[in-house]
């Protein structure tokens, strides 16, 4: 997906490099991360590129991508905590990218709501349509977590985990990020407009969100 930044996986490149310090950075400059939370992967022949655990996603080093084999042989230690749901997700899926991360506003609406439901264009092309919540009892980097979240992210590109945060697989990094940015732009848009006292269901129904992207252009007046 050139459109979409994905690079070849075998090495660690410059451009592979600088995808993960790219995509880091944008999720920290944009909230969705704080100074040393979430994790970025690709799948590459044979295992996965994933990020070091502790390290800082808005000034990733060359030591902070760590490859990790496909059979779990090799030094794990200094593997992202989470890893082991990346991996569960890849096997699961044919995504090539995972970006988990902490947004706040999403993370805030998956308290109380069961699924979200973008009000704007973008949430229907990028998502689409819907993004599920999910709970379990061991949110965090657990077999439990793995059994659940991965077959879900077979079927759609975004999950939230109650409490926890954000798990986004797409063709790249790039476009995972995208996605993440996304998921939690709709759940400011739900948060702001119930301030506002908006009717939510009336929103839904725009002809706009039928239409979302790809729309025949409107004929020009002749």
């Amino acid at each position: 997906m050139a459109g979409w930044g994905y690079i070849e996986t075998e090495t660690l490149s410059e451009p592979l490099l600088d995808a993960f310090q790219r995509n880091g950075g944008a999720l920290f400059q944009g909230g969705l991360n704080n100074s040393h939370s979430g994790n970025l992967s690709v799948r590459g022949p044979g295992g996965y590129w994933v990020t070091r655990t502790r390290s800082m996603g808005h000034i990733t080093r060359k030591d902070d991508v760590i490859w990790a084999t496909e059979d779990g042989s090799g030094d794990t230690s200094q593997l992202s905590r989470e890893f082991m749901v990346h991996k569960a997700i890849y096997e699961a899926s044919d995504h090539r990218a995972v970006v988990h991360c902490h947004p706040c506003a999403a993370n805030s609406l998956a308290l109380i709501e069961d699924v979200i439901l973008p009000l704007q264009i973008e949430g229907h092309g990028a998502l689409p349509s819907h993004v599920p919540v999910l709970e379990v009892a061991n949110a965090s980097a657990s077999q439990e977590l793995c059994d659940a979240l991965a077959p879900m992210l077979a079927d759609v590109p975004a999950v939230l985990v109650r409490g926890h945060g954000l798990f986004v697989g797409a063709d790249s990094l790039d476009q995972a990020t995208h996605r993440a940015f996304v998921v939690n732009d709709a759940a400011r848009m739900i948060l702001d407009m119930r301030m506002l006292g908006a009717d939510l269901g009336a929103l839904r129904n725009k002809p706009y969100l039928a239409a979302g992207y790809g729309a025949a252009p409107v004929a020009a007046a002749g």
